[in-house]
């Protein structure tokens, strides 16, 4: 089993563990646009930590991976993905990221067909996700990925309750 997805063109996938803290953390400044778009209010100075640690009631925090992308040595993007969840060999993608200078230019494309191409490499039959309904350009993203809607939920964050548009796909 390889530890990592396989390597782009022009960037490298890496493990992040706590010791990557700070730099996961000044990527998420970088990107407060999306997080003001989901709750409302830049990130938090322990989001980094958060994104490390958060994972569902009951969810060994040993099949969580958070990986960063990395160009010339510089953190670009995150990922947080969880193994076996909601279903064993089903992954779920809680986060993809990008520092918005790398944004629109094909990297997502690119990071997702690798992503899809390593998971179903371990064994992963489908990859799930939830698209807040505010976030619409993502919405767009992941449907032409090729991921389907499944289904509608709520999600509690931060004292608030926002509609999400659950996905899939099938590997």
């Amino acid at each position: 089993m390889k530890a990592t997805p396989p390597a782009l063109d022009d960037a490298v996938f890496r493990p992040l563990g706590e010791a990557e803290g700070p730099a996961l953390q000044r990527l998420l400044e970088r990107c407060a646009d999306f997080e003001v778009l989901m709750s409302g209010s830049p990130p938090a100075a322990e989001a980094a930590q958060e994104l490390l640690e958060a994972c569902p009631a009951g969810h060994p925090l040993k099949k969580k991976l958070v990986f960063g992308l990395e160009r010339d040595g510089e953190l670009i993007g995150a990922l947080d993905l969880l193994r076996d969840y909601p279903e064993t060999n089903d992954w779920y993608l809680g986060l993809l990221l990008f520092e918005p200078q790398s944004r629109s230019g094909g990297l997502g494309e690119r990071v997702v067909a690798a992503l899809r191409a390593w998971i179903a490499s371990q064994g992963g039959r489908a990859i799930r996700l939830a698209v807040h309904d505010i976030n619409e350009d993502g919405a767009r993203f992941w449907i032409r990925m090729g991921f389907q809607p499944c289904g509608t939920a709520v999600q509690e964050r931060d004292g608030r309750t926002e509609p999400v548009t659950r996905m899939e796909l099938r590997l």
